[in-house]
């Protein structure tokens, strides 16, 4: 069982916990190979920045996990700093998924739990973590919103969001006759392929289009043409259904997170909405 220094310690590493699937650039058509070396810095990082892990002993586990021929660790972390990795993994199992399995890292600290003194509870941990992650992306349960880096993204994509629907009003505000919400729509998700001025926005295209052509946001557009929704209260609007939560709480979690938001790269997680709401997941 944990003493009540375990639990203590467990909570403190949760509270402001940067879900790494925002992080990670590349997703469509990664290999088991390219989503391992993804996950496996990434899991550096945020333990370096949650916990008080000597870097240097980080860095030596990265490097003796990531070469190609076994290598000693040196200098090795200390009992306490691979236990806040632990928590780490199984936290982020929830938003990661089965992807967390392609990480060595991440299937060395198992071998580790299988060893003496052995820790089965730890597997337990992980295997309900997974079981949550299928039941978000299954639409049975919320994701959950406690990445600080949410409010950062959302300071980052409402700059990118106002440029374009500049650009909307330029193209159709003076056209007639006007148009309608589909083409609107066409209109925004082709603006966003590939586009270089919109990255974020781009990272989450498949989301809008469904966000954009939901019969209750089929007039948010048009809404633009007469500057009648500001672009943050529209960037809200779509992330309360990316994240299926109400949009009064997730405005307050996101005001929550506004003097603690220290990870500029922290952003999206790849979950679907609660149903019926059902977006394809960002892979």
């Amino acid at each position: 069982m944990n003493g009540p220094k375990e639990n203590k310690r467990r909570r403190a590493i949760r509270k402001a916990m940067p879900q790494i699937i925002a992080r990670i650039p590349r997703r469509f058509g990664m290999t088991r190979e390219q989503w391992g070396a993804e996950i496996d810095r990434e899991l550096i990082k945020v333990w370096k920045e949650l916990s008080a892990v000597n870097p240097s002993r980080a860095d030596a586990l990265y490097r003796a996990i990531t070469r190609k021929r076994p290598t000693a660790i040196s200098p090795v972390p200390s009992k306490a700093e691979l236990a806040a990795l632990d928590e780490i993994i199984i936290t982020q199992a929830v938003t990661l998924g089965w992807r967390i399995l392609a990480s060595p890292l991440v299937l060395f600290r198992f071998s580790r739990w299988g060893e003496l003194p052995f820790h089965p509870e730890l597997f337990e941990r992980m295997g309900k973590a997974l079981a949550r992650s299928v039941r978000i992306l299954a639409g049975d349960e919320l994701p959950p919103i406690d990445d600080p880096g949410l409010r950062e993204h959302k300071k980052l994509a409402v700059p990118e969001l106002r440029l374009l629907l500049r650009e909307m009003r330029k193209v159709y505000s003076r056209r007639s006759p006007a148009p309608d919400a589909r083409e609107l729509a066409d209109w925004f998700l082709k603006s966003l392929v590939g586009s270089e001025r919109s990255p974020l926005l781009a990272r989450n295209l498949l989301h809008w289009g469904v966000f954009l052509k939901a019969q209750e946001n089929e007039g948010v557009l048009k809404l633009q043409l007469t500057r009648r929704l500001q672009p943050a209260a529209l960037f809200d609007s779509w992330l309360a259904r990316f994240k299926g939560h109400n949009l009064e709480y997730l405005r307050k979690r996101l005001t929550r997170f506004l003097r603690r938001s220290s990870y500029p790269q922290a952003g999206l997680i790849s979950s679907s909405p609660k149903r019926p709401s059902r977006s394809p997941p960002v892979l």
